[in-house]
């Protein structure tokens, strides 16, 4: 129920073409619009601040147990790759009393954010080393100020140097908070405990320059950029995510092909979007057919898992039309009665016919195509993975290739594709979904 608690947020919209005459014809009404628009041109785009669309509720299904407030001497949460037996490791308690106090398996991957309850104040930790070419149990004994025998009865090696190039090591330090293998430093995933529609960030920190770095979350491909000290990636969640434990997994590639993996479960929260029935003319019954809809899917998520850099946008993002917004984002729809379902993936924008649309942030444009629900569009690259959608247009101003600014108009809005009135369909997709566009409207994002 995050979004209920984000109270008012911004909201943004799309054009097209000057209607030849005036108001709306007699009974034109698109039920995703609302009443028709007001002929009050706006040349000047401005940020409309309305309350979101409250959510109805879901409901829960089971995820990793919260600890309220910070982590305290006897509470412990679980960060990327841990798992029960790591943090025994860590904190010196034995694996059976972990398990046993907070009723888990040792061998069973920790989610992240999952408290812990520990038998006592932590003990002494354990660090953990990969060991390189150069390694010997004396150096790594000098580098980290302990006894040779400490490391070998850690790591219950049978002789004083029986370690080889690769191996993982545990390394006992009184300062070690990390499990993950090295040279990954740290891993940051935020938000905690995100839904339907938001952007969830990881961010990696190495203590060596990655040759490659890859990652997954949940199946899908994270890309990272180089960010100061870190390395970034950002993905979306789209409007049919599933609550529950989702994998993320980053792999580093070094300089001499060695690759180190580092992985954990991810808590993700039901959505809670409202439902809403929708019913179409008999004239647009067609585009209700399943095969339609999952053919346009397809190829919208072919174009919006495409990747570019540099990023292009420095500020948050801007209204393509500041008129009301009447649709809203994640909505579960039923067409004329149950022929169609599905989720709204973009928000609404009232606007009269011929009305302009505008970029809402600097991008290069990658597709002018009309698709059979969303009509005429406009599909702008932002770079790293995120785009922008302006739909249902009656005449496009822009070509593939065009380099556009913030402000510059790309269409004129109209009726095209399954609507029933002159409006904008607006959708911001990233890493290969669409998401709550609010956010980006309020602040700088990632």
């Amino acid at each position: 129920m995050a979004r209920i608690m984000r109270g008012a947020c911004l909201l943004l919209g799309l054009a097209g073409l000057w209607s030849t005459t005036g108001p709306l014809p007699v009974g034109a009404h698109d039920p995703e619009v609302g009443p028709a628009p007001t002929a009050t041109p706006q040349p000047v785009l401005t940020a409309t601040v309305v309350a979101l669309q409250p959510k109805v509720s879901a409901p829960q299904v089971a995820l990793a147990p919260r600890a309220s407030g910070a982590d305290t001497t006897l509470v412990r949460r679980a960060a990327m790759g841990e798992s029960l037996d790591s943090i025994a490791q860590q904190t010196g308690f034995s694996l059976r009393e972990l398990a046993t106090r907070n009723r888990v398996a040792g061998v069973t991957m920790l989610t992240i954010g999952q408290a812990l309850q520990l038998p006592a104040p932590v003990k002494e930790n354990i660090k953990l080393v990969r060991v390189s070419e150069s390694d010997t149990m004396v150096s790594l004994a000098a580098q980290y100020n302990v006894a040779p025998g400490a490391l070998a009865l850690a790591n219950l090696l049978p002789c004083g140097d029986c370690i080889v190039p690769g191996q993982v090591i545990r390394v006992p330090l009184l300062n070690a908070t990390s499990s993950l293998p090295a040279p990954f430093e740290d891993i940051q995933v935020s938000p905690l405990y995100p839904s339907a529609g938001d952007v969830v960030t990881v961010r990696v920190r190495t203590s060596v320059a990655p040759k490659v770095l890859v990652g997954e979350f949940d199946g899908r491909p994270l890309r990272f950029v180089r960010e100061a000290n870190d390395y970034v990636a950002i993905i979306g969640l789209p409007p049919s995510q599933v609550a529950g434990s989702v994998p993320v997994l980053v792999h580093l590639t070094d300089s001499t092909d060695i690759v180190s993996t580092a992985g954990s479960l991810f808590p993700v929260g039901p959505s809670g979007y409202v439902t809403a029935n929708v019913t179409v003319g008999s004239d647009l019954l067609a585009l209700l057919q399943p095969l339609v809809n999952d053919l346009e899917a397809l190829d919208l998520a072919n174009i919006y898992a495409g990747w570019s850099e540099p990023q292009r946008w420095t500020g948050p993002f801007h209204l393509p039309n500041n008129d009301e917004i009447t649709g809203y984002y994640g909505s579960f729809r039923t067409y004329n009665g149950g022929i169609y379902q599905g989720y709204h993936s973009g928000m609404d924008v009232r606007a009269w016919t011929g009305t302009p649309s505008r970029a809402a942030a600097p991008g290069r444009v990658v597709v002018v195509k009309r698709f059979a629900v969303r009509g005429l569009t406009v599909i702008v690259d932002h770079g790293r993975g995120v785009y922008t959608a302006y739909c249902h247009n009656s005449e496009v101003l822009v070509k593939e290739g065009d380099e556009v600014a913030t402000g510059d108009i790309l269409a004129k809005s109209g009726t095209t594709g399954r609507s029933e009135g002159p409006h904008i369909h607006f959708e911001l997709a990233v890493g290969g979904a669409q998401v709550e566009p609010l956010p980006w409207l309020a602040q700088t994002l990632p």
